[in-house]
């Protein structure tokens, strides 16, 4: 059963066509005394403490415990609507798929500190090794969801592996994609730790970084399901820092362990004791957060026992009325991609995620190649610590985003009536392009 918290949220009269805004919906007067204000692509109204003109077209809405900020999407009065959970589950949840997120990504680069013991063993190149690890990366990296207009789904920016997982979440279900996809690699990262062999660990880890990443996917269709509008930026963000922060601390850990031990294998054994705990975790925390808002509380299904919809049981049960087919599962992929703002978003996160795995993959065959070779001869203790500089810069970014970004957001509420759109969160961006053209 899911649990509720204290209280419904409060309820104001406000206008009848909230919460989505479109133009084709709006009241006339408003339009004429917002049109200059206000564009209307995806317009939600989010504050009503802002002052609109909203006479004649009322309806009782529920908001926030600040008395103001309109929830959307609206909660029903089912226990079992994942809004309606409590905060403390929800955040369990979250913690989770954040552990989750954190070993998809973690393994993906478990193989950089390993490069050079392994070729030593293996009697090969650092870099014919590294093949390795650009398969995992074509298997696994990255993973980006926006939210774009009636779709309001994920489109994922990402590997083989995420993009198979995406059209699961819809015909399947969260929580089953999660618990297997975490389980079935952890298993294929313990032949990583054992394997004796080159081409058995380059076939292994390929299936990890296939097997790992829907998982990752999933985190944000998880905090769709639970939280409302007003609170995705900032549970996103954390979730964005863990799985950015995640490639840089299996390299500086790693790097570590291989200078004091002088074994690879202890490294990749580090994936499989994240994913381990993350496996617990779940049997403890996770429930699935499908919830189909558009049939009525009566004809809800039951839902049975929680582990039942972790393992999958119940999905298989009601899935022939309750989730998508797999066809209409695997469209929304390609109308969300094929939208011309995808294209700008494609663009900038390709950027992003080539220096990042760029920098992860060649970090350690260039400063630990003797300077005679043409590297700079750093030993692995010294790769190790060049790592700390990326993670102290993303964690300053989420600290600085965490505010500047909720900043942006109320100003553009006051500023617009208590509209919000899309497009008055792009100085974030520029801030972040600033800096980053400045290195």
């Amino acid at each position: 059963m899911g649990e509720v918290g204290d209280k419904p949220p409060s309820t104001v009269e406000v206008w009848d066509e909230l919460p989505n805004l479109h133009r084709s919906q709006e009241p006339a007067h408003v339009e004429e005394t917002t049109r200059e204000d206000h564009p209307r692509n995806g317009a939600i109204l989010l504050d009503v403490g802002a002052k609109c003109d909203v006479e004649g077209f009322q309806r009782t809405t529920r908001l926030a415990k600040d008395e103001h900020s309109v929830v959307v999407p609206q909660p029903s009065d089912d226990a079992q609507d994942p809004l309606n959970w409590s905060a403390s589950k929800k955040h369990r949840i979250l913690i989770t798929l954040a552990v989750a997120v954190f070993m998809a990504d973690f393994q993906a680069t478990s193989g950089v500190p390993c490069l050079i013991p392994q070729s030593a063993e293996w009697h090969t190149t650092p870099n014919h090794v590294n093949y390795s690890g650009n398969l995992n990366i074509i298997m696994a990296q990255a993973s980006l969801t926006r939210y774009l207009g009636d779709f309001a789904d994920d489109c994922h920016v990402s590997g083989i592996g995420g993009i198979l997982g995406i059209p699961a979440l819809y015909f399947w279900g969260r929580a089953l994609v999660a618990f297997w996809s975490i389980l079935i690699s952890i298993f294929l990262q313990l032949g990583c730790a054992r394997v004796q062999s080159f081409n058995t660990f380059y076939a292994l880890r390929a299936l990890v970084g296939l097997t790992s990443q829907p998982a990752l996917t999933a985190g944000l269709a998880f905090i769709q399901d639970m939280f409302f509008f007003y609170e995705h930026a900032r549970k996103i963000g954390v979730w964005a820092a863990i799985f950015l922060i995640a490639p840089y601390f299996s390299p500086l850990l790693g790097n570590f362990i291989v200078a004091q031990t002088g074994s690879w294998r202890i490294v990749q054994w580090l994936p499989f004791a994240v994913g381990g705990a993350n496996i617990l975790m779940m049997a403890a925390f996770l429930d699935e957060t499908r919830y189909r808002r558009d049939i009525q509380m009566s004809e809800q299904p039951d839902r049975g026992a929680r582990l039942l919809r972790i393992l999958g049981v119940w999905q298989i049960r009601v899935h022939h009325h309750y989730f998508d087919s797999v066809r209409r599962s695997c469209m929304r992929i390609v109308e969300v991609a094929i939208k011309p703002i995808m294209v700008l978003v494609f663009i900038y996160y390709m950027a992003v995620f080539i220096w990042l795995v760029g920098i992860n993959q060649t970090s350690s065959i260039l400063f630990a190649t003797a300077r005679a070779e043409g590297g700079y001869g750093f030993g692995q203790n010294a790769v190790g610590f060049l790592f700390f500089a990326p993670i102290a810069g993303i964690i300053a970014g989420e600290i600085f985003g965490h505010f500047f970004n909720d900043y942006i957001f109320r100003r553009s509420l006051r500023r617009h009536k208590g509209l919000f759109v899309p497009e008055y969160c792009l100085p974030t961006i520029y801030v972040g392009l600033i800096l980053m053209f400045l290195v």
